[in-house]
């Protein structure tokens, strides 16, 4: 494991120390690593009062572990975490880092970037008082959040809205003056988004510990990266040293689902994404799955995305 601490939650100050380690390229707005570890790269455009928006591709033969310290900066970042493949050969993902995170830099945080895996990042970044200013204020209910001094830890499915305004970003990556435009507007749908979503849901967030935080993260990646055996509890409270209860109640704290309802969650989606660019068997993929027959493997798909496997393997 490759590990590495950085002092400032801030990309752009982030990806210069970041590149100057490891002998990368950083010449705004675009970040490239090229290492021992994997591959990185990152278009990045900054904008007035420091409001920041990325989006981040890479790949690793090592797991990374970058860890964003304590700081006095209280940067706000909404870290949007995508499925599938942009541009490298392999045929599908597990996508073990789709969803979104809120979170802030008075407390530690770490981003886990798993082996073998390529992982897809859209990264909106702004001082926590940057929707306070006179130019900014829209009344957000997400504002309380952001201007909060207290640490901050907030979690949600990805949605296929949200998607799809990220996927208008990686479109025009190519063209930087259509990209530089569209980045800072689709960061703003976005938060817009967020905040409707946060109001209908009517969530309040809870100060969550840092170690538990980093546990939960490691415990994600261990659950969804080998879907062929379902968690055993036993195992995961050894892991992280908890409680069945204090682990069931953490887990579900943060990701706002639980251990058994993720792991069955992302078994369908890598079922779908095998469906769709594989062509291994639907007998195969149920073994390979862990599911106790094709049959059952067939009903659960049928439940979660209208049509049967079947059916989507034949179009």
């Amino acid at each position: 494991m490759v590990k590495y601490q950085s002092k400032s939650a801030y990309p752009y100050n982030l990806y210069k120390d970041f590149s100057n380690e490891f002998n990368g390229t950083w010449q705004p707005p675009l970040l490239s690593v090229n290492n021992f570890f994997g591959t990185i790269k990152a278009t990045a455009f900054e904008y007035k009062n420091s409001f920041c928006v990325s989006l981040i591709e890479a790949r690793f033969d090592r797991t990374i572990n970058v860890k964003l310290l304590e700081s006095d900066e209280n940067i706000i970042t909404i870290r949007i975490g995508l499925k599938g493949d942009w541009s490298y050969d392999s045929l599908f993902s597990k996508g073990t880092n789709d969803g979104i995170s809120i979170y802030n830099s008075v407390q530690e945080y770490t981003i886990m970037y798993p082996k073998n895996d390529t992982v897809k990042w859209f990264v909106i970044s702004f001082p926590s008082n940057y929707f306070n200013e006179e130019n900014n204020r829209y009344g957000l209910e997400l504002n309380e959040l952001f201007s909060s001094t207290q640490p901050l830890y907030y979690y949600q499915n990805l949605d296929s809205k949200i998607e799809s305004l990220i996927m208008d970003c990686y479109n025009v990556i190519d063209n930087k003056a259509q990209a530089h435009c569209l980045f800072l507007s689709r960061a703003y749908e976005i938060i817009m988004l967020l905040n409707q979503q946060l109001v209908l849901k009517n969530e309040k967030t809870k100060s969550i510990h840092p170690d538990d935080l980093e546990k939960m993260s490691e415990l994600k990646l261990k659950i969804i990266n080998d879907l062929s055996t379902p968690p055993i509890m036993s195992e995961l409270c050894k892991d992280v040293g908890m409680s069945p209860s204090k682990l069931n109640r953490v887990f579900r704290e943060v990701y706002k689902t639980s251990i058994n309802a993720m792991y069955n969650d992302y078994r369908l989606n890598e079922l779908y994404n095998q469906i769709k660019h594989s062509s291994k068997s639907l007998s195969d993929l149920s073994d390979e799955l862990g599911y106790t027959n094709q049959s059952y493997m067939s009903r659960k798909f049928k439940k979660k995305y209208g049509i049967s496997p079947s059916l989507i393997r034949n179009n």
